[in-house]
């Protein structure tokens, strides 16, 4: 039921619900029916989950453990006051409301929205309305974080508004301008650094004619921005100051254009070009969006991205386009070369991280870099877009979006997902019904949430006529008109190329001639073409289908090469074709349409099509064309056994590589496979492919190098081979083939081979764990047990010596010097950075050496520049896991999701994935996202039965199922857990008995679980780092009662050396509730608030509300028990605000740690709130104290 009549809801200022003319406040008195219906209308375009809606009544307590009953009565009491039919749902709820009801809060942004696209007249009377509706403040009187978040973005959005009428009252002139100056002081007063704000309060004295006033705002802006931020006003600033001083007319932000005029050849297109509009208005303003144009052919779809491209380039943003076609989907990166290559000969826009997109544009003669550049060509290209948009919007254009080159298409949904805060705009085209280049690439554009849909449909019947009356110089009759649009559909190109007939044969149009319409019939295009082709000279046709056959390679002298004719023939009958509205008329020689394109080419049969592709090859390798350009005519021939066709092919696969366009050169390596190549050249062809493969999707790789190692001579080519295949077959579900391979390889090499062999001996070590072999094979790497690692066969040996020696009980006064030997020199990470790497970090990790997230952020930074998706995965992985070992819960649970992602999209296997679930799993279990945690854990169920993964896996199962309180369950898991993995002796590695004692004694079968726990401890002491033997100490100590306070006490001291403060903080709350259960709240009081204030920086929800209990237990407010100053800081916080201290750039900073600029500010801006800093120079204050 959707309610009628007046409704009309007031957020701002005093509370006003009016519903079909009843007033409704006295209705909700009190505190909690305000804050729910405030919340369900601040959110009414989507449904709100019961437990959401309870930790909105009780923000800052954590949603109550008993929520349901407690939601109950208030949401009864507001289902009574609204009404029947208003509040829709049970488990999840919302407001059904008119169409026109009347929010206030929902009013300011539609007028800021206003605002933003109108005239000055209206632009003025919207943007005072949005600062009314701000000025009364939002929900005042009620208190809670989320309204604290509401109320910063309302804050915003009215310093938007006073700068939308300042503006436009500097415009308007006259009475406006004392107004105007107010709201921009206003403006400027509410956010100081806002330099939008300064110019717009410039603009305004200089229209009252205070241009000095004017100069004296930009003099305070810059010593303010140099004192205090260390930066410089930015461009427009600085421009508006020089023409201040030049006295000439300028403004801080460009005056809007005159709407522009609309093109008197776009028909009923005016809702689409309004959305654009707004779109492009969104993106000026920093909101980053993409925008997809879907339909047919023909239904216009590049005509609106023509009149698009049109209007942007009037409000100044900076366009680049490319259109994308059929014949070029293997062109590595040819629509990316397409959009930037006018731009990039200025070195300036590819300074900083946008350096790594050099590579997409190099010429393969420049050489090939070392590595995989795939994803740091990503990345590049990314930086690259933000560095062009710096001074401008930009809007990159697309047409036939559907046939873009896989690593075009890979950046562009790279550059989707990073759009917020951006004003950067991504507009396409794609044509539905046809397959795409890669549907899966393809639907995450147009998934993502900032990419808006705009579907023009055909045109009506009068629009037909509209364009009947103007091509044959009358009005059509009524027949004739419903004859065109029956027979086109009222499609655009159909009725264009339909007239086009029409015209040549000069047929009116009346009833008479309504069946000549008919006879042409929907096959508009290809008739109509063919028809005009044949009436053309003789080379008029082969010309056209030499540009069908050469696509985007086009130009006079590689048509007249494939024709036989010479330039001056072919120059003519390319204007012949113009004239025709086949070809376009303007360079380089194209059709006017893809469908005019297809009617020629798919009239071509298929030998002759096949020769004409071969023949164009011949032609463009003889002018000295490209290699893409060569290799993309032979990817449309068969195969005839031409050794030097295979070898160009494998040339051009080495060349797109070199820029990172991994998906390209798989097709031209597949493709030069087919051939087939020389049988010399095989085993190498068959290596790059598989070796290639292996960096975006690893199943495919395993078979192509099995036969390149079979077939290689080459000693080191095999080792290399060896450890590629070994990789692919042991992420991908077949580790025992894996270690095969490599003990095969080893055992193959002769002597002087001796440290490669040793290397691929540790390496087949690693089937260990990941359970394809016996834990007792690993006994004979206990010889590079302390031993000097000198080699790189010796460091790879002492990584898993390391690893080996952490599970099996070694000490860490012992076992991290081992890791440190394995790493030093860095040969270990070069050569192997994302195994037997991890091999010697983990003993870092688990020993809590601050040392590992050093070790793993210098190992981000290399896999980034490598540029291997399957690197980059294992990074964000295991230093997921070391934050989350350290207890900074909040960043470890954004990189364990990344990687999660990216190790499904590469292709790990479900044995491996293992890690990804037990580690994401584990960390949302710590936030006290119980549902979330099952969820993660049955993304990969557990399947070897004694691989670490299993191991992980299960520690995550036991570790939920005790959160959970299911405790028989996780008694009978544990003691499977334990049988099975007895071999490992430390703690840190293994955690069934803390659990299982945990478990125990919440039966009531508490002497087992001490005897169970003391076992532990000894284990735990036995390793020796901090957060393992604190971990066992406050297991056994809470379990002895008030006998195990020592215990705790010790606890807290141990875990205070180390590095996890997520221990330390469950180590504080168990010694507090310890002390409180013994009789001694005042102790108490201390160590809970300092666990409180741990367990908030950590993101431990779930130890949060436990500990929120005992502090109301010991008479201190929660609330008052907040982290601040430095210790509350997260990693990644702490590192940025490093790096803004030291005068480092937002921009810089994001280039740096690998995400974008919006990340970095939010980053810095909880930063600077948690400090209490609003200045670098404060920040850096904070910092050193």
């Amino acid at each position: 039921m959707v309610v009628r009549d007046s409704t009309r809801i007031q957020l701002c200022g005093r509370l006003i619900v009016e519903l079909q003319g009843r007033r409704l406040e006295e209705s909700l008195r009190g505190r909690q029916g305000r804050l729910l219906l405030a919340y369900l209308a601040l959110n009414r375009d989507r449904p709100v989950r019961r437990d959401e809606l309870a930790e909105a009544l009780w923000s800052g307590k954590g949603t109550p453990p008993a929520y349901e009953s407690l939601l109950a009565p208030p949401l009864s009491r507001l289902r009574k006051a609204l009404g029947p039919g208003v509040l829709e749902g049970r488990s999840e709820l919302q407001l059904v409301l008119p169409e026109d009801t009347w929010i206030d809060w929902e009013i300011a942004h539609a007028c800021v929205r206003e605002a933003r696209v109108s005239g000055p007249d209206q632009a003025w009377d919207a943007a005072r309305e949005a600062v009314e509706i701000a000025d009364r403040g939002l929900l005042p009187g009620l208190e809670a974080p989320w309204i604290d978040t509401k109320r910063s973005e309302l804050a915003d959005l009215r310093v938007e508004a006073l700068e939308a009428m300042a503006r436009a009252g500097a415009q308007l002139g006259g009475a406006a301008l004392p107004e105007a100056e107010q709201a921009a002081r206003a403006a400027v007063q509410s956010q100081p650094f806002r330099e939008s704000a300064r110019g717009v309060l410039m603009e305004v004295l200089k229209a009252r004619g205070n241009v000095n006033e004017a100069l004296r705002v930009y003099e305070d802006i810059r010593v303010l921005l140099r004192e205090e931020l260390g930066s410089s006003p930015g461009a427009s600033l600085v421009a508006l100051h020089q023409q201040l001083l030049r006295d000439e007319p300028a403004a801080a932000e460009p005056a809007r254009p005159k709407p522009v005029p609309r093109s008197s050849t776009l028909v009923e297109r005016d809702r689409e070009v309004h959305v654009l509009d707004n779109l492009l208005a969104e993106a000026t303003l920093g909101e980053g969006r993409a925008v997809l144009i879907e339909g047919p052919p023909g239904i216009g779809k590049s005509r609106l991205l023509a009149e698009f491209r049109r209007r942007a380039t009037g409000e100044g943003a900076t366009v680049l386009n490319a259109r994308a076609g059929e014949l070029e989907r293997e062109f590595p990166f040819g629509v990316v070369r397409q959009l930037f290559e006018g731009v990039v000969t200025d070195p300036s826009v590819l300074t900083g991280a946008a350096a790594a997109a050099g590579v997409v544009f190099a010429s393969p003669e420049n050489g090939v870099p070392a590595g995989d550049a795939s994803f740091a060509a990503l990345h590049g290209l990314y930086w690259l877009t933000l560095n062009l948009a710096a001074e401008h919007p930009l809007l990159l254009e697309v047409d036939d979006l559907h046939w873009c080159d896989r690593p075009s298409l890979r950046f562009l949904a790279y550059l989707v997902r990073r759009l917020e805060g951006q004003p950067v705009l991504v507009t396409a085209s794609v044509r539905t019904g046809d397959a795409p280049t890669d549907a899966a690439l393809l639907a995450e554009i147009a998934n993502d949430p900032a990419t808006a849909h705009v579907r023009p449909g055909p045109l009506s019947e009068e629009a037909v006529g509209e364009l009947v009356a103007k091509r044959l110089g009358a009005e059509p009759d009524d027949a004739f008109r419903q004859a065109c649009h029956g027979t086109t559909g009222g499609n655009p190109l159909l009725v264009r190329q339909l007239l086009n007939a029409l015209e040549t044969d000069q047929v009116k149009p009346d009833a008479a001639h309504a069946d000549v319409v008919r006879a042409i019939g929907s096959r508009a295009v290809s008739s109509s073409v063919l028809l005009r082709l044949a009436r053309l000279p003789g080379e008029a046709a082969s010309v056209a289908r030499a540009v069908a056959v050469l696509g985007e390679s086009a130009d006079l002298p590689a048509v007249a090469g494939i024709c036989g004719l010479d330039e001056a023939q072919v120059a003519g009958a390319m204007a012949a074709l113009a004239r025709a509205e086949i070809l376009r008329p303007e360079p380089p020689p194209g059709f006017v349409h893809p469908l005019v394109r297809d009617a020629v080419y798919t009239g071509l049969p298929l030998g002759e099509r096949e020769l004409l592709h071969a023949r164009a090859a011949a032609v463009l390798r003889e002018r000295g064309a490209s290699l893409d350009q060569v290799a993309g005519q032979l990817m449309l021939t068969p195969g005839r056994g031409d050794a030097q066709v295979s070898r160009l092919l494998h040339d051009a696969g080495n060349a797109a590589m070199a820029r990172g366009a991994v998906d390209s050169c798989v097709g031209y390596l597949q493709r030069a496979l087919e051939e087939p190549p020389a049988a010399e050249d095989r085993p190498r062809l068959l290596l790059d492919l598989g070796e290639a493969e292996a960096l975006v999707r690893g199943p495919d790789s395993a078979l192509h190098l099995r036969e390149a190692y079979d077939g290689l001579t080459d000693l080191n080519l095999r080792v290399r081979a060896a450890n590629a295949l070994g990789r692919a077959l042991l992420f991908t579900s077949s580790p025992a083939e894996g270690s095969r391979v490599a003990l095969e390889a080893a055992a193959a090499l002769p002597p002087e081979f001796a440290d490669e062999a040793l290397g691929l001996r540790a390496f087949a070590l690693m089937g260990v764990p990941f359970g394809a072999m016996d834990p007792d094979e690993m006994h004979p790497i206990r010889e590079w047990r302390g031993k000097p690692l000198r080699t790189l066969g010796e460091k790879l040996a002492g990584a898993v010596a390391a690893l080996e020696w952490t599970q099996a009980g070694g000490h860490i006064d012992e076992v991290v010097p081992q890791a440190f030997r394995a790493l030093a020199g860095g040969e270990l990470q070069a050569r192997d950075p994302n195994l037997l790497t991890l091999a010697a970090l983990l003993p870092l990790i688990v020993g809590d050496r601050d040392e590992a997230l050093q070790l793993f952020d210098l190992g981000m930074v290399d896999a980034h520049r490598r540029g291997s998706l399957f690197a980059v995965t294992g990074m964000y992985l295991w230093r997921g896991f070391t934050l989350f070992w350290r207890g900074d819960l909040l960043d470890a649970e954004e990189e364990l999701r990344a990687s999660f992602d990216q190790a499904e999209s590469w292709g790990y296997g479900p044995d491996t994935l293992q890690w990804n679930a037990a580690h994401l799993s584990w960390c949302l279990t710590e936030r006290g996202n119980l549902p979330e945690a099952r969820t993660a854990l049955l993304r990969a169920r557990e399947r070897s039965p004694r691989s670490d993964g299993a191991r992980y896996w299960c520690n995550a199962r036991l570790e939920l199922l005790v959160a959970e309180g299911s405790y028989e369950e996780a008694i009978e898991a544990s003691e499977e857990y334990a049988d099975r993995f007895r071999h490992y002796h430390n703690p840190a590695a293994a955690r069934w008995s803390g659990l299982r004692a945990v478990a125990l004694d919440a039966l009531g079968m508490n002497k087992k679980a001490v005897a169970l726990a003391a076992e532990e401890l000894d284990r735990a002491r036995d390793w020796g780092a901090p957060g393992t033997v604190a971990r066992s100490l406050r297991v056994l100590g809470l379990l002895e009662g008030p006998e195990g306070l020592e215990r705790l006490e010790e606890a807290v001291e141990i875990v205070g050396r180390g590095s996890s403060r997520l221990e330390l903080a469950k180590s504080l709350a168990a010694l507090g509730v310890l002390r409180r259960r013994a009789g001694r709240p005042d102790y108490a009081r201390e160590p809970l608030t300092r666990a409180h204030e741990l367990a908030e920086v950590c993101g431990a929800e779930r130890l949060l509300a436990e500990i929120r209990k005992e502090l109301l237990a010991v008479g201190v407010e929660p609330a008052a028990a907040v982290a601040r100053g430095v210790s509350a800081l997260t990693a990644t916080e702490r590192r940025v605000a490093a790096l803004a201290a030291a005068g480092r750039a937002e921009r810089e900073i994001a280039q740096e740690l690998f995400v974008t600029p919006r990340i970095i500010q939010i980053k810095l801006g909880s930063a600077l709130r948690k400090l209490g800093a609003t200045s670098t120079r404060e920040l850096a204050h904070a910092l050193e104290t």
